[in-house]
């Protein structure tokens, strides 16, 4: 009987943390669409002054690579105009898609990226770094960060790895790569656990303001009615 008892509540239980799930989730998805506009209204600006930094290094040195960075550059400059002019519905699926989207370009974009004398290659690994991070931060989400991560420090190895024959440099090359990779998606994973953990703490606190007002609200009505009685 008494197992029996318990099932019930065993199963609105069950209810409540689903619901309560979904929520987070919800709420979740509503601050990465909130930073993703955000940073759009000021990456834009950053996007369309990389086109044109491209643009005039194609016109310098005409290349297929060239052309292919210039393109995908432009993409991600369109994207955060359609986003800005409320083109795009960030919701949950399309956030998503345009998370994998990005990170998965940027792979194709490294593997375009020309090679060159050591001051260009520390250039563009401080411009992917930076870039990398920059993904991390406004996305916060693990499940797309995790695969698109690695490819991109996959990537940037064998870019190295064209560029030179020393094995002592290749390798040494993608154990760092490895630890950028693992940092940034380290990153990602605390970041999305902080922003869960407010979300929630927003949730309880809501939701103990909400009983009380309704304790009060019964309160008052229990007076009123009682009043009403005595008089």
């Amino acid at each position: 009987k008494e197992s029996a008892n318990q099932l019930p509540f065993a199963f609105t239980k069950s209810l409540e943390e689903e619901e309560r799930t979904a929520q987070v989730e919800a709420a979740l998805w509503d601050v990465r669409a909130r930073a993703y506009m955000h940073s759009v209204q000021f990456m834009v600006h950053l996007s369309a002054a990389g086109c044109l930094g491209m643009l005039y290094a194609l016109y310098m040195n005409p290349s297929v690579k060239q052309l292919v960075q210039l393109i995908f550059c432009s993409c991600v400059y369109l994207l955060h105009h359609l986003a800005i002019a409320g083109k795009l519905t960030l919701n949950a699926a399309n956030l998503r898609r345009l998370f994998v989207l990005f990170q998965g370009s940027f792979v194709l974009f490294v593997l375009a990226t020309p090679g060159g004398d050591d001051g260009r290659a520390i250039i563009t690994q401080g411009f992917n770094a930076c870039s990398r991070m920059i993904m991390a931060v406004i996305f916060m989400d693990t499940l797309t960060a995790v695969p698109l991560q690695l490819a991109i420090s996959v990537a940037e190895t064998a870019v190295h790895v064209m560029q030179t024959q020393h094995w002592a440099d290749i390798i040494l090359f993608a154990w760092m790569q490895t630890l950028v990779g693992c940092a940034i998606i380290s990153f990602t994973v605390i970041l999305e656990y902080w922003v869960i953990s407010h979300i929630s703490v927003l949730l309880d606190t809501e939701s103990m303001v909400s009983s009380f007002r309704r304790m009060l609200r019964g309160v008052s009505d229990g007076e009123v009615l009682l009043n009403e009685e005595m008089h």
